[in-house]
Protein backbone atom coordinates (compact mmCIF):
# COMPACT_ATOMS: atom_id res chain seq x y z
CA UNK A 1 0.00 0.00 0.00
CA UNK A 2 2.65 2.91 0.76
CA UNK A 3 6.18 1.74 -0.20
CA UNK A 4 8.02 4.26 1.75
CA UNK A 5 6.03 5.35 4.73
CA UNK A 6 6.05 2.73 7.41
CA UNK A 7 4.68 4.46 9.88
CA UNK A 8 1.24 4.54 7.40
CA UNK A 9 1.21 1.19 6.67
CA UNK A 10 1.29 0.39 10.05
CA UNK A 11 -1.99 2.93 10.72
CA UNK A 12 -3.60 1.82 7.67
CA UNK A 13 -3.19 -2.13 9.02
CA UNK A 14 -4.26 -1.01 12.32
CA UNK A 15 -7.50 0.72 11.47
CA UNK A 16 -8.41 -2.17 8.71
CA UNK A 17 -8.12 -4.70 11.34
CA UNK A 18 -10.13 -2.82 14.04
CA UNK A 19 -12.20 -0.32 12.00
CA UNK A 20 -12.77 -1.69 8.16
CA UNK A 21 -12.08 -0.23 4.96
CA UNK A 22 -14.54 2.37 4.89
CA UNK A 23 -12.96 4.00 8.15
CA UNK A 24 -9.15 2.93 7.78
CA UNK A 25 -8.53 6.30 5.90
CA UNK A 26 -10.44 8.37 7.73
CA UNK A 27 -7.76 6.99 10.49
CA UNK A 28 -4.93 7.41 8.99
CA UNK A 29 -6.01 11.30 7.85
CA UNK A 30 -6.84 11.86 11.31
CA UNK A 31 -3.06 10.92 12.34
CA UNK A 32 -1.82 13.57 9.31
CA UNK A 33 -4.48 16.28 11.37
CA UNK A 34 -2.76 15.45 14.61
CA UNK A 35 1.22 16.03 14.10
CA UNK A 36 0.45 18.70 11.41
CA UNK A 37 0.10 20.67 14.68
CA UNK A 38 3.76 20.56 15.08
CA UNK A 39 4.20 22.02 11.06
CA UNK A 40 4.12 25.85 10.25
CA UNK A 41 0.50 26.77 7.97
CA UNK A 42 -1.36 25.46 6.37
CA UNK A 43 -1.89 22.58 8.81
CA UNK A 44 -4.23 20.00 8.21
CA UNK A 45 -7.84 20.82 9.95
CA UNK A 46 -10.76 18.21 9.69
CA UNK A 47 -14.35 18.10 10.27
CA UNK A 48 -15.50 14.78 10.18
CA UNK A 49 -19.00 14.68 8.84
CA UNK A 50 -21.28 11.09 9.74
CA UNK A 51 -24.54 9.72 10.26
CA UNK A 52 -24.89 8.79 14.39
CA UNK A 53 -23.23 5.63 15.58
CA UNK A 54 -20.43 5.58 13.06
CA UNK A 55 -17.58 5.60 15.59
CA UNK A 56 -16.47 9.49 14.89
CA UNK A 57 -15.78 9.43 18.87
CA UNK A 58 -13.86 6.33 19.45
CA UNK A 59 -11.59 7.40 16.67
CA UNK A 60 -10.82 10.51 18.23
CA UNK A 61 -10.13 8.49 21.45
CA UNK A 62 -7.88 6.50 19.59
CA UNK A 63 -6.19 9.58 19.07
CA UNK A 64 -5.03 9.91 22.57
CA UNK A 65 -3.89 6.28 22.42
CA UNK A 66 -1.31 6.43 19.21
CA UNK A 67 0.06 9.47 19.97
CA UNK A 68 2.24 11.02 23.31
CA UNK A 69 0.34 13.81 25.14
CA UNK A 70 3.10 16.56 23.28
CA UNK A 71 0.74 16.09 20.88
CA UNK A 72 -2.38 16.83 21.43
CA UNK A 73 -5.17 18.52 24.16
CA UNK A 74 -8.49 17.04 24.87
CA UNK A 75 -11.75 19.30 24.55
CA UNK A 76 -14.52 17.12 24.72
CA UNK A 77 -17.74 18.24 23.99
CA UNK A 78 -19.08 21.04 25.75
CA UNK A 79 -16.48 23.97 26.36
CA UNK A 80 -16.18 27.91 25.70
CA UNK A 81 -13.30 29.84 24.42
CA UNK A 82 -12.61 30.89 27.52
CA UNK A 83 -12.28 27.43 29.75
CA UNK A 84 -10.12 26.85 26.71
CA UNK A 85 -8.06 29.68 27.89
CA UNK A 86 -8.58 29.39 31.63
CA UNK A 87 -7.57 25.11 31.18
CA UNK A 88 -4.50 26.00 28.68
CA UNK A 89 -3.41 29.30 27.48
CA UNK A 90 -1.22 29.81 24.75
CA UNK A 91 1.35 27.91 26.06
CA UNK A 92 -1.07 24.37 26.85
CA UNK A 93 -2.52 24.78 22.52
CA UNK A 94 0.55 25.67 20.90
CA UNK A 95 1.73 22.96 18.41
CA UNK A 96 -1.02 20.84 19.85
CA UNK A 97 -4.03 19.33 17.91
CA UNK A 98 -7.25 20.34 19.31
CA UNK A 99 -9.39 17.02 19.55
CA UNK A 100 -13.30 18.23 19.44
CA UNK A 101 -15.25 15.17 20.56
CA UNK A 102 -18.51 16.22 19.25
CA UNK A 103 -19.39 19.69 17.64
CA UNK A 104 -23.10 18.57 17.63
CA UNK A 105 -23.62 19.17 21.05
CA UNK A 106 -20.70 21.20 21.26
CA UNK A 107 -23.07 23.79 19.05
CA UNK A 108 -26.45 22.70 20.20
CA UNK A 109 -25.38 23.85 24.08
CA UNK A 110 -24.48 27.14 23.47
CA UNK A 111 -26.42 30.74 23.29
CA UNK A 112 -25.83 32.26 19.89
CA UNK A 113 -23.84 34.72 21.18
CA UNK A 114 -21.37 32.71 22.92
CA UNK A 115 -21.28 30.34 19.81
CA UNK A 116 -20.60 32.49 17.03
CA UNK A 117 -17.72 33.70 19.49
CA UNK A 118 -16.55 30.23 19.86
CA UNK A 119 -16.64 29.29 15.95
CA UNK A 120 -14.87 32.80 15.26
CA UNK A 121 -12.05 31.70 18.10
CA UNK A 122 -11.49 28.15 16.34
CA UNK A 123 -11.81 29.61 12.95
CA UNK A 124 -8.90 32.09 13.60
CA UNK A 125 -6.76 29.84 15.59
CA UNK A 126 -7.09 27.60 12.49
CA UNK A 127 -6.08 30.16 9.92
CA UNK A 128 -4.05 32.86 11.91
CA UNK A 129 -2.89 30.90 15.27
CA UNK A 130 -4.24 33.94 16.90
CA UNK A 131 -7.43 34.56 18.66
CA UNK A 132 -8.12 38.03 20.82
CA UNK A 133 -10.99 38.46 23.56
CA UNK A 134 -11.98 41.86 24.53
CA UNK A 135 -14.57 43.52 26.15
CA UNK A 136 -15.38 46.90 27.66
CA UNK A 137 -14.54 45.09 30.85
CA UNK A 138 -10.60 44.98 29.82
CA UNK A 139 -10.13 42.32 33.12
CA UNK A 140 -12.12 39.89 31.13
CA UNK A 141 -9.94 40.64 28.26
CA UNK A 142 -7.33 37.92 26.67
CA UNK A 143 -5.43 36.65 23.87
CA UNK A 144 -4.77 33.01 22.77
CA UNK A 145 -1.92 32.80 20.31
CA UNK A 146 -0.81 28.93 19.24
CA UNK A 147 0.23 27.13 16.24
CA UNK A 148 -2.40 24.79 16.14
CA UNK A 149 -4.58 21.69 14.27
CA UNK A 150 -8.08 20.99 14.66
CA UNK A 151 -10.25 17.89 14.57
CA UNK A 152 -13.67 18.14 15.04
CA UNK A 153 -16.54 15.43 14.58
CA UNK A 154 -20.46 16.55 13.66
CA UNK A 155 -23.22 14.42 12.84
CA UNK A 156 -24.64 14.54 9.04
CA UNK A 157 -28.17 15.70 10.47
CA UNK A 158 -26.65 19.02 12.29
CA UNK A 159 -24.34 19.96 9.53
CA UNK A 160 -27.54 20.35 7.40
CA UNK A 161 -28.54 22.55 9.96
CA UNK A 162 -24.89 24.57 10.58
CA UNK A 163 -23.48 24.16 7.30
CA UNK A 164 -24.73 27.69 5.59
CA UNK A 165 -23.54 29.33 9.07
CA UNK A 166 -19.95 27.87 9.17
CA UNK A 167 -19.42 28.60 5.50
CA UNK A 168 -20.82 32.25 5.32
CA UNK A 169 -18.27 32.63 8.87
CA UNK A 170 -15.75 31.16 6.56
CA UNK A 171 -15.36 28.70 9.49
CA UNK A 172 -15.39 25.61 7.06
CA UNK A 173 -12.43 27.93 4.76
CA UNK A 174 -10.07 26.59 7.59
CA UNK A 175 -11.10 23.05 7.50
CA UNK A 176 -10.84 19.67 4.90
CA UNK A 177 -14.40 18.30 5.95
CA UNK A 178 -14.49 14.89 5.19
CA UNK A 179 -17.99 12.68 4.98
CA UNK A 180 -18.82 9.15 5.00
CA UNK A 181 -21.67 6.74 5.93
CA UNK A 182 -21.13 2.68 6.74
CA UNK A 183 -23.46 0.43 5.67
CA UNK A 184 -25.92 -1.25 8.84
CA UNK A 185 -24.22 -4.39 7.79
CA UNK A 186 -20.90 -2.90 8.37
CA UNK A 187 -21.56 -1.57 11.39
CA UNK A 188 -22.90 -4.25 13.26
CA UNK A 189 -19.80 -6.39 12.39
CA UNK A 190 -17.30 -3.54 13.41
CA UNK A 191 -19.44 -2.85 16.81
CA UNK A 192 -18.93 -6.58 17.81
CA UNK A 193 -15.18 -6.79 17.07
CA UNK A 194 -13.88 -3.23 17.41
CA UNK A 195 -13.68 -3.53 21.39
CA UNK A 196 -11.82 -6.86 21.39
CA UNK A 197 -8.87 -5.31 19.82
CA UNK A 198 -5.67 -3.65 21.41
CA UNK A 199 -4.79 0.03 21.20
CA UNK A 200 -1.95 0.73 19.04
CA UNK A 201 0.73 3.16 19.73
CA UNK A 202 3.31 4.53 17.64
CA UNK A 203 6.64 3.20 19.61
CA UNK A 204 9.14 5.17 16.93
CA UNK A 205 9.13 8.80 17.59
CA UNK A 206 7.88 11.02 15.41
CA UNK A 207 10.46 13.98 15.43
CA UNK A 208 12.28 15.11 12.40
CA UNK A 209 15.07 17.44 12.55
CA UNK A 210 14.53 18.91 9.45
CA UNK A 211 11.14 20.38 9.91
CA UNK A 212 11.95 23.59 8.26
CA UNK A 213 12.21 21.90 5.11
CA UNK A 214 9.38 20.11 5.63
CA UNK A 215 7.45 23.56 6.04
CA UNK A 216 8.76 24.78 2.52
CA UNK A 217 8.42 21.23 0.22
CA UNK A 218 8.19 21.30 -2.64
CA UNK A 219 9.04 18.61 -5.45
CA UNK A 220 9.20 19.92 -9.30
CA UNK A 221 8.17 16.25 -9.96
CA UNK A 222 4.98 16.31 -8.45
CA UNK A 223 3.72 19.88 -9.64
CA UNK A 224 1.47 18.29 -12.15
CA UNK A 225 0.05 15.85 -9.46
CA UNK A 226 -0.49 19.04 -6.69
CA UNK A 227 -2.07 21.03 -9.63
CA UNK A 228 -4.20 18.51 -10.64
CA UNK A 229 -5.31 17.59 -6.61
CA UNK A 230 -5.47 21.40 -5.74
CA UNK A 231 -8.68 21.73 -8.76
CA UNK A 232 -9.91 18.52 -7.70
CA UNK A 233 -10.66 19.51 -3.85
CA UNK A 234 -11.51 22.86 -4.69
CA UNK A 235 -14.33 21.25 -6.94
CA UNK A 236 -15.19 18.02 -4.26
CA UNK A 237 -15.21 20.52 -1.05
CA UNK A 238 -17.08 23.51 -3.13
CA UNK A 239 -13.93 26.17 -2.12
CA UNK A 240 -11.81 28.62 -4.41
CA UNK A 241 -8.35 27.00 -5.41
CA UNK A 242 -6.08 28.32 -2.96
CA UNK A 243 -8.34 26.47 -0.39
CA UNK A 244 -7.74 23.33 -2.51
CA UNK A 245 -3.84 24.06 -2.80
CA UNK A 246 -3.42 25.29 0.53
CA UNK A 247 -4.97 21.38 2.00
CA UNK A 248 -2.74 19.75 -0.34
CA UNK A 249 0.23 20.77 1.35
CA UNK A 250 -1.26 20.12 4.34
CA UNK A 251 -1.61 16.77 3.48
CA UNK A 252 1.50 15.70 2.07
CA UNK A 253 3.51 17.55 4.75
CA UNK A 254 1.16 16.15 7.51
CA UNK A 255 2.15 12.88 6.02
CA UNK A 256 5.91 13.01 5.13
CA UNK A 257 6.09 13.90 8.69
CA UNK A 258 3.86 11.21 10.26
CA UNK A 259 6.67 9.02 8.17
CA UNK A 260 9.60 11.00 9.43
CA UNK A 261 10.36 11.91 5.65
CA UNK A 262 11.76 15.31 4.65
CA UNK A 263 10.90 14.57 0.84
CA UNK A 264 7.58 13.72 -1.37
CA UNK A 265 7.10 10.27 -2.75
CA UNK A 266 4.30 8.58 -4.56
CA UNK A 267 2.43 7.48 -1.29
CA UNK A 268 1.53 11.04 -1.10
CA UNK A 269 0.09 11.07 -4.29
CA UNK A 270 -1.74 7.94 -3.30
CA UNK A 271 -3.19 9.62 -0.27
CA UNK A 272 -4.32 12.35 -2.33
CA UNK A 273 -6.35 10.00 -4.61
CA UNK A 274 -7.61 8.13 -1.38
CA UNK A 275 -9.10 10.98 0.06
CA UNK A 276 -10.70 12.36 -2.78
CA UNK A 277 -13.41 9.39 -2.06
CA UNK A 278 -13.66 11.44 1.39
CA UNK A 279 -14.57 15.12 -0.28
CA UNK A 280 -17.67 14.41 -1.82
CA UNK A 281 -20.26 16.16 0.27
CA UNK A 282 -22.98 12.86 0.77
CA UNK A 283 -25.85 15.18 1.56
CA UNK A 284 -25.30 16.55 -1.84
CA UNK A 285 -23.67 13.83 -3.90
CA UNK A 286 -24.00 15.64 -7.32
CA UNK A 287 -22.80 18.96 -6.50
CA UNK A 288 -18.76 17.88 -8.04
CA UNK A 289 -20.23 16.14 -10.63
CA UNK A 290 -22.30 19.41 -11.41
CA UNK A 291 -18.99 21.31 -11.99
CA UNK A 292 -17.17 19.06 -13.47
CA UNK A 293 -19.80 18.58 -16.31
CA UNK A 294 -19.79 22.15 -16.37
CA UNK A 295 -16.06 22.42 -16.88
CA UNK A 296 -15.88 19.56 -19.77
CA UNK A 297 -18.37 22.57 -21.71
CA UNK A 298 -21.55 21.20 -20.77
CA UNK A 299 -25.02 22.93 -20.97
CA UNK A 300 -27.17 22.96 -17.83
CA UNK A 301 -29.44 21.04 -20.23
CA UNK A 302 -26.97 18.17 -21.04
CA UNK A 303 -25.72 18.20 -17.26
CA UNK A 304 -29.66 17.38 -15.92
CA UNK A 305 -29.86 14.45 -19.28
CA UNK A 306 -26.11 13.40 -17.37
CA UNK A 307 -27.51 12.73 -14.34
CA UNK A 308 -30.79 11.33 -15.10
CA UNK A 309 -32.91 14.14 -14.14
CA UNK A 310 -35.76 15.31 -15.24
CA UNK A 311 -34.43 19.05 -16.68
CA UNK A 312 -37.49 21.04 -15.60
CA UNK A 313 -37.40 20.19 -11.69
CA UNK A 314 -33.59 19.96 -12.08
CA UNK A 315 -32.17 22.60 -13.96
CA UNK A 316 -33.00 25.37 -10.72
CA UNK A 317 -30.76 23.06 -8.37
CA UNK A 318 -27.72 22.65 -11.33
CA UNK A 319 -27.91 26.68 -11.88
CA UNK A 320 -27.90 27.47 -8.29
CA UNK A 321 -24.85 25.16 -7.64
CA UNK A 322 -23.00 26.81 -10.18
CA UNK A 323 -24.16 30.18 -9.04
CA UNK A 324 -22.27 29.34 -5.85
CA UNK A 325 -19.31 27.87 -7.44
CA UNK A 326 -18.65 31.50 -9.20
CA UNK A 327 -19.15 33.14 -5.79
CA UNK A 328 -16.66 31.38 -4.18
CA UNK A 329 -14.03 31.47 -7.17
CA UNK A 330 -14.37 27.67 -8.31
CA UNK A 331 -16.04 28.49 -11.85
CA UNK A 332 -15.62 31.49 -14.24
CA UNK A 333 -18.63 31.73 -15.72
CA UNK A 334 -22.05 29.95 -16.11
CA UNK A 335 -23.40 28.87 -19.10
CA UNK A 336 -27.31 28.31 -19.88
CA UNK A 337 -27.31 26.86 -23.18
Amino acid sequence: MFDDSPISLNIWKYFNDKYGQLLTPVGLLRCCSVVSAKLEYPRLNLFIVAPTRQFKSQMTYEMKHIFPTNFWVWLGSDFTIHSVQEKFGSKGLNNKCMLINDATLLFSSKQTRTKDRLINAIAELASDGTYIYGERDQKSSFTLKADVSIIMNMTTESYLSNEKKLMTSTFLERFMTIFYQMPEVEFQRVAEEYKNKKDMKINKKITLGAVKKINNLYDVKYHKNITEYAKLFSVYEMKSYASGLDHVYSLIRSHCYLNGRDYMCDDDIKLLKITLDYLNNTTAPNRSKIIMFHNQGRSQLDICLLLGKNPKKYQPYVSKILSLAKIRGIIDDIRVK
